[in-house]
C-alpha cells in the first residue's frame, strides 16, 4: 500500500520494530533461558528485512472482497467428533478436524451464478502417506476431493508458511437459491480450517 502511495510507511516501520522488540523480549525470558529460540530473521532470509521505501511501478491489483467469510470456528453445526479450537489462525478461530468430521456453514444465496469457495487451512504436511485431503460440497451437490499436500520445502510450502495459510478454491453450481450449506469433511489427519470464503 505504501509503495502505491495509499498508506504511510510508518506502519511498516513500526511493525518491523515491534517484531524486533518482541523477539528480544522472548529471548530474555527466564534470564535468557530461551535465548536463540526465536529469530526475527529465520535462516537469514531477506524477506524478513526491514522494507526499503520504494515506489511501485505497477498499479495495485484490485481486491474483490468475499460475499461471505467464516472463521473456522463459526460453523453452523458439525457431524462426527467435535472440532478442536486451539487459538490458531488469522483470528485465533481455526479448528482442527478429526478424520471423518464434517463442518456445516449455512448462508442465504440469491444468485444463479457459479459459487466460488475458498478454504484457507493451516499449512501442514501429511501425517501419514502423501495426502492431506478434505471433501467439500454444497447441499446435496457433487462432492469434490481437495488434496493440499506440498512436497518438502517447495515454493508453495514456503509461500504457505509466510502467509500462514494453504489456500484452495473450488467452484460449485448450486441447484437453487435460498439457504445453502457448505459441507467440509476431513479425509486425513492434520486438516485445520482457518477461514472459509464464498463469492
Amino acid at each position: 500500500m505504501a509503495r502505491n502511495g495509499k498508506a504511510d510507511w510508518t506502519k511498516s516501520d513500526l511493525g518491523y520494530e515491534e517484531i524486533q522488540q518482541l523477539t528480544s523480549r522472548y529471548n530474555a525470558l527466564g534470564g535468557g533461558k530461551w535465548k536463540g529460540m526465536m529469530d526475527a530473521k529465520p535462516r537469514d532470509l531477506a524477506v524478513f528485512d526491514k522494507l526499503p521505501r520504494t515506489k511501485a511501478e505497477a498499479e495495485l491489483v484490485s481486491y474483490k472482497p468475499p460475499k461471505f467469510l467464516w472463521n473456522g470456528i463459526a460453523y453452523t453445526s458439525y457431524s462426527g467428533n467435535k472440532p478442536l479450537a486451539h487459538g490458531l489462525g488469522y483470528q485465533r478461530s481455526a479448528v482442527s478436524l478429526p478424520v471423518g468430521t464434517e463442518l456445516h456453514y449455512s448462508f442465504e444465496w440469491s444468485s444463479t451464478d457459479s459459487l466460488h469457495i475458498q478454504v484457507a487451512l493451516a499449512p501442514n504436511h501429511p501425517v501419514e502417506g502423501k495426502a492431506i485431503r478434505y471433501a467439500i460440497r454444497i447441499n446435496d451437490g457433487t462432492e469434490q476431493i481437495v488434496n493440499y499436500a506440498t512436497e518438502g520445502r517447495s515454493e508453495e510450502w514456503k509461500e504457505n508458511v509466510l502467509r500462514n495459510q494453504a489456500i484452495r478454491t473450488t467452484v460449485h453450481a448450486p441447484n437453487k437459491n435460498g439457504k445453502l450449506n457448505i459441507y467440509i469433511k476431513a479425509l486425513d489427519e492434520g486438516v485445520v480450517i482457518d477461514q472459509v470464503k464464498a463469492w
